[in-house]
């Protein structure tokens, strides 16, 4: 009687050696996932801080133009922002004048905003005339 060995089949050598390949494969995506993260929290903390300098830009707007001050603003729009724990904001008021007369006014609002240990901040500028 002759013995049939049929070779259909894994070995238990095979099947060890292709759960390692997996694994080695997730190991990889898992060290890459928060890389992956870092853009999408940069890019919420940039929105943000761009969302905070318009705030008061539109508030600046919403004043009338003599009350328009660094003072002002910055009453109105407290540093740190409420609600927003780890962002700072700088707000400064600068006259433009001509012939002596105040006749616009830049308003510069920058915050600043904690990134992973990194401080990156946002500015915006607009003009507001008489």
């Amino acid at each position: 009687m002759q013995l049939v060995r049929s070779r259909s089949g894994l070995t238990l050598v095979e099947v060890l050696m292709a759960v390692m390949l997996v694994a080695v494969a997730l190991l990889a995506v898992a060290a890459a996932f928060p890389l992956a993260l870092y853009p999408v929290h940069s890019g919420r903390h940039l929105t943000t801080a761009a969302a905070l300098d318009q705030e008061v830009v539109e508030g600046a707007k919403r004043l009338a133009f003599t009350n328009v001050t660094s003072t002002s603003l910055t009453t109105l729009y407290p540093s740190p922002p409420t609600g927003y724990a780890g962002y700072t904001r700088a707000i400064q008021v600068d006259d433009i004048l001509d012939a002596g007369a105040v006749i616009m006014k830049r308003v510069t609002v920058t915050t600043t905003y904690n990134l992973y240990g990194d401080m990156p901040s946002v500015s915006m500028v607009t003009l507001l005339a008489r």
